[in-house]
């Protein structure tokens, strides 16, 4: 858990890397169609935001993205320091002390200040990211902001209906894999995948979780370009 919380921190400092979607090669997925097609829309756009998020072209209709809704952190502060007990000791409801420190207080006042510098975020959309036939309410946690092309760092979990509290089980099998610089969700034939955008790697990974396992479906490497020293400027 705590590798999981100093990888978000560390994306989270680290200078912006830009990128354009013009240049990318295979890593893995090469002459997989959805890999194809998710390629081709990448490189059909002018200036993708892909580490921020990912855009469709429209002409691509077989891709679709799901629809995040944002959500009130300070609405949700019950909700948050039970996830930052969970990333530091694996028990939501531990009472231990954590990245916005040891109280209730400590822990509204830091996010307070989180919110009003406009670098931390929540959003949330219902959809089957474990292909099981039974859609669950995702929440992205979402540290840093793409405002001024600050790097940002971006966690899954799985939470209850009602917003209330952690789905432990189902959030467990996101924690090893369904984060990076900035994570997205999108649907191709009723399947859906999660793909993430990795600015230390500059790489973006396509995942399926399926069966209670997670299959790597395709890698893309941006390329840098030769006439180009930063990337989308």
């Amino acid at each position: 858990m705590k590798k999981i919380l100093f990888v978000l921190l560390l994306l989270n400092l680290i200078g912006p890397v830009l990128v354009v979607a013009d240049q990318y090669r295979f890593i893995t997925g090469n002459k997989v169609p959805i890999c194809e097609l998710c390629k081709k829309n990448l490189e059909s756009l002018e200036k993708p935001s892909i580490t921020c998020a990912r855009e469709y072209n429209q002409k691509f209709t077989a891709l679709k993205s799901v629809e995040w809704t944002k959500l009130d952190v300070m609405d949700h502060k019950d909700l948050l320091r039970k996830i930052d007990e969970f990333i530091a000791y694996g028990d939501q409801y531990a009472r231990g002390k954590t990245v916005h420190g040891s109280t209730d207080v400590e822990f509204e006042e830091l996010l307070r200040e989180e919110v009003r510098r406009q670098v931390f975020g929540l959003s949330s959309v219902e959809t089957d990211i474990d292909n099981d036939g039974q859609p669950e309410v995702v929440l992205r946690y979402e540290r840093g902001s793409c405002r001024f092309f600050e790097t940002r760092a971006e966690q899954l979990f799985v939470i209850t209906s009602d917003h209330s509290a952690l789905d432990v089980e189902k959030t467990r099998f996101l924690l090893e894999w369904a984060w990076g610089s900035s994570v997205g969700i999108f649907l191709h034939e009723n399947i859906t995948y999660v793909d993430i955008w990795v600015d230390l790697e500059e790489r973006l990974t396509t995942y399926k979780y399926v069966n209670g396992k997670v299959h790597e479906v395709c890698g893309l490497k941006y390329r840098q370009s030769p006439k180009t020293s930063n990337p989308s400027r």
